[in-house]
C-alpha cells in the first residue's frame, strides 16, 4: 500500500469518526435539554409520595 493510499484511508477514518462524534454530541445535547417533559415526571411522582404520606398509605 503506498503512503498516499494510506494517508487518504486514515484520513476517511477520522472524517467518519468526527461525524460519528458530532452525532453523539447532538445526541447528548437534544438528551440533556429536554428538561421541561422529565420534570412533569418528577413532580408527579412527588406529588403521588406526598399524597400517600398524608392519607398514611
Amino acid at each position: 500500500m503506498s503512503k498516499m493510499s494510506n494517508l487518504d484511508l486514515v484520513l476517511d477514518e477520522m472524517i467518519t469518526t468526527g461525524q460519528k462524534m458530532i452525532d453523539a454530541a447532538t445526541a447528548l445535547k437534544e438528551m440533556f435539554s429536554e428538561t421541561a417533559p422529565e420534570m412533569s415526571k418528577v413532580e408527579t411522582k412527588t406529588k403521588k409520595k406526598e399524597r400517600s404520606t398524608c392519607t398514611g398509605s
